[in-house]
């Protein structure tokens, strides 16, 4: 009998070790797909194409001030919510997306990518890649923060609504010429709110537990300068995924939903990571 045990944990043992080296060769083996595409880039760059869309969808969920106007519209209600917004009735699309293609091109030339917006000029490289901002959704809302403690065995909670602007972006991505029609849709979003700062509870000399912090404020310069940055963060992403679409299509067998490559073009390193990536809504 254990011989019989000896032998099935040895048989255990070596399917494990098998199992442990073939998905060591099939990561060297994506790794070397993924590093001759950065290669073949920086010999090569390739032209992309980005379209943007014509305006951009904006909604205040501050809700509360409709209380105040029990028989309003909805019509009248969306006035409401519109004249009442702090940032949304003050953001202007132009600019939004001016920023927003500032940062995101500049990070896409990182990556040996040549972006053109809406068209091509004559006498340049047909697109490899057609990038299409499909859609964006500005949602001004109010976020909850919370900060608690314990002070002689009682419970301290401190709650504040921050103001909050949630970026939400859906992207198409192409190979070209297109074989076959890609209906995969790419998403993403961010929350941006104020700042509660070097937050703490505090003892004053009369026994009262007082909450003490600093509050960063939300601006519309601060939405402006952070969507930039958003642009340079998805400029990565969009290169993730021509990466790994790349790898799938040199390994058909690759799996991005198990193993999803990353390339640092400063540091010049390739990683998995299966946070910090666009959402394939067709695998939710």
């Amino acid at each position: 009998m254990n011989v019989m045990k000896a032998f099935k944990s040895i048989i255990y043992l070596l399917f494990f070790v098998i199992l442990l080296a073939w998905s060591n060769l099939q990561a060297q083996t994506e790794r070397r797909v993924a590093r001759d595409f950065v290669k073949s880039l920086d010999q090569n760059k390739k032209v992309v194409l980005i379209t943007v869309p014509d305006y951009i969808y904006k909604y205040n969920l501050k809700k509360e001030i409709l209380s105040q106007f029990p028989n309003a519209t909805k019509k009248e209600q969306d006035s409401l919510l519109w004249v009442h917004s702090d940032f949304i009735k003050q953001i202007n699309d132009s600019t939004f997306l001016s920023c927003f293609l500032k940062g995101y091109k500049s990070e896409l030339k990182v990556f040996n990518l040549i972006p053109y917006v809406q068209s091509i000029p004559l006498g340049i490289a047909p697109p490899s890649y057609k990038i299409n901002l499909a859609q964006i959704e500005l949602e001004e809302q109010f976020y909850p923060f919370v900060d608690s403690a314990y002070y002689n065995n009682n419970a301290l909670v401190f709650n504040k609504k921050l103001n909050a602007v949630d970026f939400s972006m859906w992207f198409k991505i192409h190979s070209l010429p297109s074989v076959q029609k890609d209906t995969t849709v790419l998403f993403s979003e961010y929350l941006l709110s104020d700042m509660v700062n070097n937050g703490d509870f505090f003892l004053q000399n009369n026994g009262k537990v007082i909450y003490y912090y600093k509050l960063d404020h939300l601006t519309l310069k601060k939405i402006y300068q952070y969507v930039e940055n958003l642009g340079k963060i998805y400029a990565g992403y969009t290169f993730d995924y021509i990466l790994n679409q790349q790898i799938k299509k040199v390994i058909p067998a690759f799996n991005s939903n198990k193993e999803y490559w990353h390339y640092d073009p400063y540091n010049k390193k390739l990683y998995t990571d299966n946070e910090n990536r666009f959402i394939n809504l067709q695998d939710q």
